[in-house]
């Protein structure tokens, strides 16, 4: 399933966030759903994204990152930075049961040292240090680190690769 691309800023996310990994995959995750409803309450949006810090939520809430309707449902607030300067093609990693949030923003790192307008679906390996190789999302090869979410060819590939593997 590939959604519409989503446009944000990295840096101006993880400055909000700070250190919290799981703060920084709800406001992703509140820019993507701009004004649209976020969810009835903090802990669907914590079941959502596969996430276990509670206060995350409930500071993004105190601070009006998040705010609660009349009718007590939870929508990004106005406060989101509006500046975008990085693009993911496909958001579906963000609703992954198997992975943390640390997995999930390393792979948001990574998505925003890509070219914006040159061949989206690879970083080349000298960019990052060598821990960043092993993220679920990625694949290391032959010098260059591939983003197989962004790219379908190579999603496929990955998703024959791993189903073959588990057949033998």
């Amino acid at each position: 399933m590939v959604n519409t691309p989503l446009k944000y800023n990295y840096n101006e996310l993880s400055k909000i966030a700070g250190k919290n990994d799981e703060t920084f995959i709800i406001l992703l995750y509140s820019v993507y759903k701009e004004k649209q409803l976020l969810a009835s309450s903090v802990n669907q949006i914590l079941k959502l994204l596969n996430l276990k810090d509670r206060l995350s939520c409930l500071h993004l809430i105190w601070d009006k990152y998040i705010v609660e309707d009349k009718k007590g449902f939870l929508r990004s607030g106005n406060k989101i930075p509006a500046e975008q300067q990085n693009i993911i093609h496909n958001i579906s990693f963000i609703y992954d049961q198997k992975t943390t949030a640390k997995q999930k923003r390393e792979y948001c790192y990574l998505l925003s040292l890509r070219h914006p307008l040159k061949n989206y679906w690879t970083i080349p390996d000298f960019f990052v240090d060598p821990h960043y190789y092993t993220n679920p999302y990625v694949i290391h090869l032959q010098g260059k680190l591939i983003f197989i979410k962004e790219h379908h060819e190579i999603l496929e590939q990955h998703q024959l690769k791993h189903f073959s593997r588990r057949r033998t």
